[in-house]
C-alpha cells in the first residue's frame, strides 16, 4: 500500500469513527488536521507491525512443514554406526570385570554388557557372588576380600577393560566405612587392574561431586575420579 493509500484509507476510517461516536471531531481545521496525521501515524506503525507477525507466522508455518515433510534418518543412521563399533569390537576379542555387580548401579550394568555381547569373557569381581542361581554364558565370578585384595591381584590379570560400581552410605557404613569402600577400595582395584594389563577403568562417581563440598559424600567422588590420572 503506498502513502498516498494509507492516508486516503486512514481519513475515511477516521471518519466513520467519528460518524460512529467513538472520536469526537472538531471544527477545527488545525485540530482536525492534527488528529488526522497523528492517526495516520499509529494506523502507519501498527501495518508494519501486523506485516512483522505475518511474515514470523509464514516462517514458523514454514519450518513446521519442513519438519513434518523429512525423513527421520538420523536416527537409524546412528543405531546402523553404533551396530557397526559394536561388530568391530566384538572382532578384538576383549575380555573385562565389573566391580559391584549386585549393587543397584552394578546390574543393570552387568545386564546391558550380557545383552550387547562385545566382550568374549566378563569377570565379576567382589566380596560374594553376585549371582548364585543365574549362569550365563561367558560370565565367571572371583570373590575376594577387599581388606587383602593384593592377595587376589590374579584376579585382575588379562582384564583389558574395567567397570567399578563400588560402593556404600554413610548411613549403613558410617563415616569411615564409607571412605574405606568407595576411596580406599576402588584405588586399590585401579592399581591392581592397572597392574594385571587393562587399559580402559570405567568409574561410577557423581554429579555434583566437587572436592570443596561440605558434603563429605561429594569430596570422596572427587577423590575418586582425580586418583584415575594413571589412566
Amino acid at each position: 500500500m503506498t502513502t498516498k493509500k494509507r492516508v486516503r484509507f486512514a481519513v475515511v476510517h477516521y471518519r466513520q469513527l467519528c460518524n460512529r461516536g467513538v472520536v469526537t471531531r472538531k471544527d477545527s481545521k488545525t485540530s482536525t488536521s492534527t488528529q488526522q496525521t497523528c492517526y495516520c501515524t499509529v494506523l502507519n506503525s501498527t501495518s508494519i507491525a501486523v506485516g512483522i507477525v505475518s511474515v514470523l507466522a509464514v516462517c514458523f508455518a514454514t519450518i513446521l512443514n519442513n519438519l513434518e515433510n523429512s525423513e527421520p534418518t538420523t536416527l537409524p543412521r546412528m543405531a546402523a554406526d553404533i551396530e557397526t563399533l559394536q561388530e568391530n569390537y566384538r572382532q578384538k576379542n576383549k575380555t573385562c570385570f565389573i566391580l559391584g555387580a549386585s549393587g543397584e548401579t552394578g546390574k543393570p550394568l552387568f545386564k546391558e554388557i550380557v545383552n550387547s555381547q562385545i566382550f568374549s569373557k566378563i569377570t565379576l569381581i567382589g566380596c560374594r557372588l553376585a549371582f548364585e542361581n543365574e549362569a550365563h554364558e561367558n560370565v565367571f565370578q572371583e570373590v575376594v576380600d577387599f581388606e587383602k585384595l593384593d592377595d587376589y591381584a590374579a584376579a585382575f590379570q588379562g582384564r583389558d577393560v574395567g567397570y567399578c560400581c563400588l560402593g556404600t552410605t554413610k548411613a549403613k557404613s558410617g563415616e569411615q566405612g564409607f571412605i574405606h569402600v568407595d576411596h580406599d577400595y576402588v584405588l586399590n582395584s585401579a592399581k591392581l587392574a592397572k597392574a594385571g594389563g587393562c587399559s580402559h577403568f570405567n568409574l561410577e562417581s557423581s554429579k555434583g561431586a566437587d572436592i570443596t563440598s561440605s558434603f563429605l559424600y561429594l569430596k570422596v567422588k572427587v577423590c575418586k575420579v582425580e586418583m584415575f590420572h594413571m589412566y
